[in-house]
């Protein structure tokens, strides 16, 4: 058994496998193209890095079971990967070109093992006598030569090729000689000739016809195998000397050959001909046989046809001919070749409509001989053509048209007979040929279904076509013939749309829009907007006439109609009322089409847009304890904040990671906090006075970040209480009872959703929801919980606004502006089906002009200049229950057996005492590195892969520390369960493999390396990376600092990020405080002296352990 093409379609859609099919067959799009041996499975795996057409590139991977005919695994890191039913068309690719070549090596397998040895055998001995034949080193670099032989045998044409440079050899087998260039070979073709098959030993000219022979060799090949796989029996490829030419070939092949000679064989002769791009000199000959008959006579040549191009050749010279020549001589060339003669006679009668329709054209090419004949009888008359119009009903337009020879008069309805000889068949036909762009024939419509009109042509209820016409076809006609155009015709125009003025005023909360126009007819506006927003260039008025669509102010209409939902009431009426939010929208359209649309906007109207607009500029003081700990564009994201709480809308802070989305919020929480207790009522006519209670605000995050965020406030507004919903449901429900005594409520999505109904009569100020993706999908219960909640003002946080779908981005308005975004189904319909399936460039940029004011983005390489080089967090996990009680119970211990021992015990059992640590850090990670039943689970494992996952949905690549490299394989089986691409880099890794490891990760788009510290943290250029994460924080903060630098180096454009994953109320968090706390010992980190563990005391061993 083995892996067939029957496999491959057996594993993948239909669509899929077609564009792999296609990947395939150019062979530039499969690169780094390499199979080993699985060390996991031990089985065939097949690695490279597949090209999309517009370059875009994947890395993909595809293992095999040979013996069992089975894809057993793939990884692609195309977005398509993980919808695709089946395998994705980049791993049919790698697949079908696997099969390709074990195909070809089938076809040879005695000759391939031959091959093996005889080169092995060569390369010894070249070695041992210092003789080396790479085109490189010799004197045949650049000298070797291919010579094409064409070959002509009835209607089939080939090409057979000679080798070589003074003298050349026949390339007996072509299959043969690919395979050399494929691998660079080195074979002999005889005592005078023997060379590595490098496209460098080649000279220029031969490397395109090298070129050549291996896209048509692939070709053939492919075929081979189609036929092959569909026939469902093995065939052995036979030697090929000659390639057979398509008419594309033929073409390609010509080309290349243009201003050379070449060896042409014709009926076992052969002769060099030269291959000119010119037309041919033919001489045409007219002779009388007697007074009624004439012999037309033509050089003898010989036709060769391409797909796009005539060749002729003619006294050893090959001509490319011109397009007009083409048009002109080949029906006439191609009948006397098919007919097996130069000549043909024509009567009296037939001389006159073919030196009309055909004589005259062949005259304009050739040496036109008459003999003495008089043709000047035979010449046509002039024709002269009129037109007549009609538009008898609404939806009929008439046309006839007339050619007039002298006397003569002819409809050009009526076709040409040959009696008609001296009829202008080209002029003719050009004038029919305008006609029928926009009318049809009456005669061509069912006798039922043609109306009763007085004309040959009609346009009948089509208006596209009747406006087409009016606009393009009749200035065409006017240039053709003498047009007539009755007086109903003459009452259908098309006119230019009238401008139109918009006033914008700000009333009541709302927004009240004015539509002003003296030529607009308000009744048929809605009518006309319609017409606009189906890209329609027209819009036919009740009178009949055709309205303009383009470039004009109803363009301005029609798009705030479709931004705004506007209804055909509102239009009707001139004047409709709009929510505030759509302020900056309904700025920008009327901004960007500033000369197409006269607007006014009042005083109201502009300072809200000017509060909008210049957020850097606005009043909002940072409070005082902030102040010096806020970059500015951390000052500037807090005052964007307070602008659109002011205004009552909400946003979107959607920073890249790392710079600072938490601080932000806290410092508008702080804000809030001090404004209430700055405001004071008056209670009494007295001055009695008392504070205003403090706002309380919900923040809602994954649960692995509710303890982060609880960290996060303690640390740098520590004045603002907040109370964590977590526990048992009793105990979330006693929790809430008291929500007013606190500053900030933090909980997670997932007990949100548990205790929703508990919120329904709490009402908070702010909401804020970190990691908004976690309610892309609207239809979830974690959307339709914070969507319900009740509060003033809400935010979202996120790094990735979209990570796949519009609909994401829908999903997060709709939590912070109910009805902003429009019901999905029109969101979908009239805005992401258009964008995403249409490219619709004007949807979006309604969109854009839509959600921007809303959301604040800065990109790090956007507020570079204010970051340090390096960014640091600690990201905090609250362990499982079953993780949290078996290292308690470790914890316990250990701290039971230091506090019973003796100073002079602790001295001698350190050793014993340090392994008991590192176990529990190892609990920390995750218990399974322990206990190998364990099955519990590791919120820490959890919190990274979401990091990750968010790093890779930003644009970032990730290095990844551990110094146990048993959680490496935690984390790497973890990975490919997930679906993403990694490197893995430890102690067992070869110095050659690390070098190539590290450049494939700086080089390509693989977003994970994961990295043992002891082996990777020195000695290695990883700033293709730009984020770093330490899984387990290493007691010695130098040694992970070290690690840090192998991505925050120089040669880094990056701000470096680092995430230290900490487990909530363990030796870990412990260790941190400790750090923090002794100054000298931060002066050591910094000094690379950093904090051991065997340097611990007793009895900082037990304040560790204290939980």
């Amino acid at each position: 058994m083995a892996i067939t093409r029957m496999t491959v379609i057996k594993a993948a859609s239909d669509a899929d496998y077609r564009k792999g099919q296609d990947i395939f067959l150019i062979d530039k799009r499969i690169r780094n193209f390499e199979t080993d041996i699985n060390t996991l499975t031990h089985t065939p795996m097949i690695t490279a890095t597949v090209l999309d057409a517009d370059g875009t590139e994947h890395e993909t991977q595809v293992s095999i079971d040979e013996e069992e005919s089975q894809i057993i695994g793939s990884l692609c890191s195309c977005p398509d990967f993980y919808q695709a039913q089946g395998i994705c068309c980049h791993c049919v690719a790698i697949l079908l070109k696997y099969i390709s070549r074990r195909h070809i090596q089938a076809s040879f397998p005695a000759k391939n093992q031959n091959r093996i040895s005889q080169n092995l055998i060569e390369t010894y001995i070249q070695q041992s006598s210092g003789i080396h034949y790479t085109a490189e080193s010799s004197d045949v670099k650049g000298q070797i030569e291919l010579e094409p032989i064409l070959h002509k045998q009835y209607k089939r044409l080939s090409v057979d090729f000679k080798v070589g440079t003074h003298k050349k050899y026949v390339i007996k087998d072509l299959l043969e000689f690919a395979r050399l260039v494929r691998e660079h070979e080195l074979f002999q073709y005889g005592k005078n000739l023997k060379f590595f098959h490098e496209p460098e030993a080649f000279t220029p000219e031969s490397r395109k016809l090298l070129s050549f022979i291996m896209q048509r060799i692939e070709e053939y090949e492919y075929h081979f195998r189609y036929v092959q796989d569909s026939t469902y029996r093995f065939q052995t490829i036979k030697p090929l000397r000659e390639l057979p030419l398509s008419p594309t070939a033929i073409d390609t092949f010509l080309n290349l050959m243009l201003g050379r000679t070449l060896q042409f064989r014709l009926a076992d002769q052969t002769q060099t001909i030269r291959v000119l791009d010119c037309d041919p000199l033919l001489t045409l000959s007219l002779k009388s046989e007697d007074n009624s008959t004439y012999k037309l006579t033509i050089d003898n040549c010989l036709i060769l046809s391409g797909a796009s191009t005539f060749w002729i050749l003619k006294d050893k010279t090959l001509y490319r001919c011109s397009e007009n020549f083409r048009k002109d001589m080949q029906p006439y060339l191609t009948e006397l070749n098919r007919q097996k003669t130069q000549e043909m006679i024509l009567s009296e009668k037939q001389l006159r409509p073919f030196y009309g329709s055909v004589l005259k054209r062949l005259q304009a090419h050739t040496d036109f001989q008459t003999n003495g004949i008089d043709l000047s009888g035979y010449e046509p008359p002039e024709a002269h053509f009129s037109i007549y119009l009609d538009h008898p009903s609404d939806q009929i337009f008439s046309c006839s048209a007339y050619a007039q020879y002298n006397e003569e008069t002819f409809s050009l309805a009526t076709p040409i007979s040959p009696e008609d000889g001296f009829r202008d068949a080209t002029m003719e036909n050009k004038v029919l040929t305008a006609i029928q762009s926009y009318f049809h024939p009456v005669m061509a419509l069912e006798d039922e279904k043609a109306p009763e009109v007085d004309g040959d042509f009609i346009i009948d209820h089509d208006d596209t076509a009747a406006f087409l016409f009016l606009e393009q076809g009749l200035p065409q006609f006017y240039e053709l013939a003498e047009v007539f155009i009755s007086s109903n015709m003459k009452r259908v125009r098309i006119l230019s749309a009238p401008k139109a003025a918009i006033g914008v005023s700000v009333s009541h909360g709302l927004l009240t829009l004015d539509i002003h126009s003296d030529h607009l007819p308000y009744d048929e506006l809605a009518g006309i907007l319609n017409s606009y927003r189906r890209r329609q260039k027209y819009y036919k008025l009740k009178s009949g006439e055709f309205l303009k669509l383009e470039n004009n102010s109803l363009s301005v209409l029609s798009e705030l109609a479709d931004g705004l939902r506007l209804s055909e009431k509102d239009i009707a009426n001139g004047q409709m009322t709009v929510p505030l939010y759509r302020a900056s929208y309904i700025d920008a359209v009327l901004t960007s089409h500033n000369n197409d649309i006269q607007s006014h906007r009042d005083r109201y109207f502009k300072s809200l847009i000017r509060d909008m607009k210049s957020v850097a500029d606005s009043d909002y003081e940072v409070p005082d304890a902030m102040k010096p700990i806020l970059r500015d564009y951390q000052k500037t994201g807090y005052r964007w904040l307070c602008t659109i709480a002011q205004l009552g809308f909400g946003g979107i802070l959607a920073d890249d990671m790392g710079l600072g989305k938490t601080l932000q919020i806290i410092t508008l929480l702080e804000h809030a906090r001090l404004e209430a207790i700055s405001k004071t009522v008056d209670l009494t006519e007295t001055a009695s006075h008392t504070a205003c209670p403090s706002p309380v605000n919900l923040i809602v995050c994954p649960s692995s970040l509710v303890y982060n965020w609880d960290s996060e406030i303690e640390h740098f507004a520590p004045n603002l209480k907040t109370l964590l919903i977590t526990g048992t449901a009793q105990e979330r429900q006693e929790l809430l009872t008291h929500y007013a005594d606190y500053d900030v409520l933090i909980t997670s999505y997932d007990m949100l959703k548990r205790d929703i109904a508990s919120y329904d009569k709490l009402h908070f100020h702010y909401q804020i929801i970190d990691e908004a993706q976690y309610i892309k999908n609207h239809r979830t219960q974690a959307a339709r919980s914070v969507c319900s909640i009740h509060s003033v003002t809400r935010f979202a946080l996120t790094g990735t606004p979209i990570e796949n779908r519009l609909s994401e981005l829908w999903s997060i308005f709709e939590y912070l502006m109910p009805g902003f975004l429009y019901p999905y189904a029109y969101f979908r319909s009239e805005l992401e089906q258009p964008i995403v399936e249409n490219k619709d460039q004007i949807a979006a940029t309604r969109l854009q002009q839509l959600v921007r004011p809303f959301i604040m983005r800065r990109l790090k390489t956007d507020v570079l200049k204010e970051l340090p080089d390096k960014l640091e967090h600690a990201v905090y996990a609250q362990m499982t229950d079953e993780q949290d009680k078996l290292y308690t119970a470790n914890a316990l211990k250990l701290q039971k057996d230091l506090e019973q021992q003796s100073d002079s015990m602790f001295k001698t059992s350190k050793i014993q005492i340090l392994a008991e640590l590192t176990k529990l850090r190892q609990l920390c990670c995750d218990p399974s590195l322990i206990y190998q039943n364990y099955h519990g689970g590791s919120a820490k494992l959890d919190t990274c892969i979401q990091l990750i996952e968010n790093a890779m949905a930003g644009g970032h690549k990730i290095l990844l520390f551990s110094q146990f490299t048993s959680m490496l394989d935690v984390i790497e089986r973890r990975l490919k369960t997930e679906h993403i691409l990694y490197y893995r880099l430890d102690g067992s890794t070869k110095s050659e493999q690390r070098t190539r490891l590290v450049n494939a990760f700086n080089e390509n788009k693989i977003p994970v390396f994961l990295i043992s510290l002891k082996a990777g943290g020195t000695g290695l250029n990883l700033t293709g990376a730009d984020i770093v994460i330490h899984y387990d924080p290493w007691w010695n903060a130098a040694a992970q600092n070290q690690a840090t630098d192998r991505a925050h180096r120089i040669g880094q454009t990056h701000t470096v990020t680092v995430y230290k994953l900490i487990a909530r109320h363990t030796i870990e968090e412990k260790i941190l405080e400790l750090q923090e706390n002794k100054k000298a010992l931060s002066d050591q980190i910094l000094s690379e002296e950093g904090v051991t563990a065997s340097q611990l005391t007793k009895e900082e061993l037990l304040q560790i352990l204290q939980n």
